[in-house]
């Protein structure tokens, strides 16, 4: 056991480092559209991949970045280090303590600094405020390597060059920098890799300019062609830092073996070898027997002498013709000893031969051409990084030519579409991904697009701040909606808060044209557990209210639950208007709302309501069998084992169905009392710079093919009716229609006669409320604290396997 430690403790240790790089390069050959799930093997992902539009503009930026920002960060902080290396000790202490505050600083602190700092100033947050921002964490890693280097630099170097006459440039270029190059070298690779990696920094200053760590974040479903272009990094990567240590091991093995046959004490292994065999020959030649211990020493023969040459003569001609094999084998060896002789000798004759060119062309540089003073491998290297830097450029320039600018959630939109798009109106379409409402509102503060796809809260909030064009119906025609949806967005009125209509009323419709819409639905496990519903006293799922999630919690089912805000809270409020818990309908309709009549949302009225609510989802919150996830929650109910209850969007659940329909036809409930239709439309920004072309892509998204398109690749539901008939029979056998129809129970109720006094088939409608974000905060942190005993007893796993693995070393020393 000990020997099988010693010699693979360290293979250990590199399977842990590497196992989940492995991993990921396994399923970027997967060919489902599920990250955790392989559903078959192929190069669909690396297909995929080039036609990923958005995901090459990111990476333009992350290349275009990294160079500039490493180019000047290497430049300024070496000579920042040259100079701090000149000062006195306090200077130069005070000096490197300041800058290294944004080494020891957390990042968010940082981002947030220098996103307020842009902002004092007035930039348009983008490109230039993103390379800034990343020369100004560069530079602190560019001093730190450099600083230790310069220490190292003989003072009686400089002063002697300076004797011989040599300015300061001189001295430095060939004194100086060629000492620091190690160091310099690696500043660069440090702030390159920083700057490649960064995320928080890029995230808070990159304004509409995404590189690859905030697009790949924005994500709404990360797919295989991710780990597609992960792997082909992790390759290029490989290959370079193996290419570069071969070039070194190699470069530093033909130096060694210069020298060695310059001073005529090289002995290649081939040599050595060839001279063993036929030092053993000729042993056998002269029948000279040895032991087998002695024949593997490498005997070497004197010349014959002169005053034996005629003795031996005769008797080696016998001896010859005895053992003609013998010969045969020598008379090989030999020649393969002289040929491998010759290469030495033509090895030496090559090094004096370049030794001889180099020292006349030093010669002549010195005498007759000053061009050929100058530092040529500098200039090829200076070039070739120019040239490198072209290129990026170049290739940023051509993926940052747009003429419309479109903001949209991530994997919202296939690059098929945006394709025929731009081929349609022959334009190009720069497409910028987003995570959530808030993070494009804080956008817009700092950065301008054309066409966004908010929801319909948010949509409000931009409208009232006069910060969206008013839709002209005329320009877009007949589209076909849904009159339901187009019912529902009439009905959602807001007032204008700024602009020349000040205070007047207007609606979600006159701004917005419907992208997506759909609603949450209850799912049932009951693939894994048939007896599901009995377990839990459901015997009609039509009449399930939204109180089973606490009977489930009471029975420790595992439920997973979407984590946003607003679909949460609505779950009690809903509850609680139903029952009447606030006395706000007495039955005569002190709040209207039954049923499809839009003149009331049941939206919390008060703080206590919200009070009351966060208290009726602590037991469901805190439990711990509950999951709250975002955008994971399609694989997670993808995989029948890891659930019970899920409360999700439908088109989520419509994703994880289409893994696998044979093993994912769960059980569907929407509970009668209400549910939050909520709908993601598009809109065009006040300063859209080509608001005729903004139109033209509205028309086109919503186009029949277009429409069935979006809505069969990422389960959705469209807002043009003819698609809804249509795609909604795409599965039959399954409970697709089911689910691709948003709310039919609740937008066109059944007969409520036999309902008590109160709300049921209540819509909530999502806005801004602080107090409700401060509540869920707050759950959210207890469900943390809930949970302290598990994490306790993981941090004390990860504690023991520690302290087991410095016993090892000990005992294997």
């Amino acid at each position: 056991m000990k020997k099988f430690f010693q010699s693979s403790y360290l293979a250990i240790i590199f399977l842990i480092l590497y196992l989940p790089i492995a991993v990921l390069m396994v399923f970027s050959f997967n060919t489902g559209s599920s990250v955790r799930n392989i559903q078959g093997w192929g190069w669909s992902a690396y297909a995929d991949l080039f036609s990923q539009t958005a995901l090459w503009q990111s990476l333009s930026v992350t290349l275009l970045v990294a160079f500039i920002s490493t180019f000047v960060a290497v430049i300024v902080g070496t000579f920042a280090a040259l100079g701090l290396s000149r000062t006195s000790k306090l200077t130069r202490n005070m000096t490197l303590g300041i800058t290294n505050i944004p080494l020891v600083n957390a990042d968010i602190v940082t981002a947030v600094s220098l996103m307020l700092l842009f902002m004092a100033f007035a930039f348009n947050f983008g490109i230039v405020t993103l390379i800034l921002a990343h020369i100004s964490f560069n530079i602190p890693y560019v001093i730190i390597t450099v600083m230790p280097k310069i220490k190292t630099i003989n003072n009686e170097q400089l002063e002697a060059s300076q004797d011989l006459g040599a300015s300061s440039w001189y001295t430095l270029r060939k004194v100086v920098f060629p000492t620091l190059k190690p160091a310099i070298i690696a500043g660069a690779a440090i702030a390159f890799a920083m700057s490649f990696d960064d995320f928080i920094i890029s995230y808070f200053t990159g304004g509409n300019s995404a590189n690859l760590s905030t697009y790949i974040y924005s994500l709404k479903r990360i797919k295989p062609y991710i780990n597609a272009f992960s792997t082909i990094i992790i390759i290029i990567i490989a290959l370079i830092i193996i290419s570069w240590n071969g070039y070194k091991v190699t470069k530093k093995q033909i130096h060694t073996r210069n020298e060695r046959i310059m001073n005529e004490t090289y002995r290649d292994k081939r040599i050595i070898k060839l001279e063993k065999n036929l030092n053993k020959n000729y042993l056998l030649l002269n029948k000279v027997k040895l032991s087998k211990r002695k024949s593997k020493k490498n005997i070497l023969f004197r010349p014959i002498s002169d005053a034996e040459e005629f003795y031996y003569i005769n008797y080696y001609e016998n001896l010859v013709n005895k053992n003609k094999n013998i010969v045969k084998k020598i008379l090989s060896l030999e020649k393969k000893l002289n040929k491998e002789q010759v290469w030495v000798h033509q090895i030496k004759k090559r090094i004096i031969t370049k030794k001889r060119i180099s020292e006349r062309h030093s010669r002549i540089r010195r005498e007759k051409f000053r061009f050929l003073r100058w530092p040529w491998k500098l200039i090829l290297v200076s070039f070739l990084v120019v040239g490198v830097f072209a290129g990026t450029l170049a290739f940023y320039i051509e993926s940052n030519t747009y003429d419309l600018s479109v903001a949209n959630w991530g994997e919202y939109i296939s690059p098929e579409v945006l394709k025929g798009f731009e081929d349609e109106y022959d334009v190009k379409v720069k497409y910028t991904t987003y995570e959530d409402n808030e993070t494009l509102y804080a956008k817009l503060a700092t950065t301008d697009y054309d066409v966004m796809v908010p929801s319909d809260y948010m949509i409000a909030q931009l409208a009232s701040e006069d910060r969206l064009l008013e839709l002209d119906q005329s320009k877009l025609g007949d589209l076909e909606l849904n009159t339901t949806l187009v019912e529902m967005m009439k009905n959602y009125k807001f007032s204008l808060t700024s602009g020349p209509e000040k205070g007047q009323e207007k609606d979600l419709s006159q701004y917005a044209i419907p992208y997506f819409w759909g609603d949450l639905v209850l799912v049932f496990n009951t693939v894994q557990n048939p007896n599901l519903l009995t377990e839990l006293g459901v015997s009609d799922p039509t009449k399930v209210n939204w109180d089973i999630l606490q009977t489930a919690v009471n029975q420790q089912k595992r439920i997973v639950l979407n984590n946003d805000m607003h679909n949460l809270f609505m779950l009690g409020l809903v509850t609680y208007h139903y029952q009447n818990q606030w006395d706000e309908n007495t039955g005569t309709g002190a709040i209207k709302q039954e049923g499809n009549d839009f003149t009331d949302y049941v939206n919390a009225h008060s703080n206590k309501e919200i009070d009351d609510v966060a208290e009726w989802l602590k037991p469901i919150i805190h439990s711990p069998n509950t999951k709250i996830q975002s955008d994971e929650i399609v694989d997670t109910v993808a995989i029948p084992s890891n659930w019970d209850i899920a409360y999700m969007y439908n088109g989520d659940l419509l994703a994880a169905m289409s893994q696998d329909f044979a093993n994912t036809n769960y059980t569907i409930a929407r509970p009668y009392m209400g549910v939050n239709v909520w709908n993601d439309d598009m809109v065009i920004s006040k300063r859209s710079k080509n608001q005729d072309l903004s139109y033209n892509f509205i028309k086109y998204i919503l186009k029949h093919d277009v429409q069935i398109e979006l809505s069969e690749e990422f389960g959705y539901t469209s807002p043009v009716q003819a698609v809804i008939d249509e795609v909604s029979q795409t599965h039959p056998g399954t409970n697709w229609e089911n689910v691709y129809k948003p709310g039919a129970t609740q937008i066109a109720p059944v007969d409520n006669s036999s309902k008590p006094a109160g709300y049921y088939n209540g819509l909530y409608r999502r806005g801004f409320d602080p107090y409700m974000q401060d509540q869920y905060n707050k759950l959210l942190a207890r469900q943390g604290s809930n949970n302290i005993t598990v994490l306790l007893i993981e941090l004390a796993v990860v504690l023991i396997i520690i302290i087991l693995f410095i016993v090892v070393m000990m005992w294997l020393r």
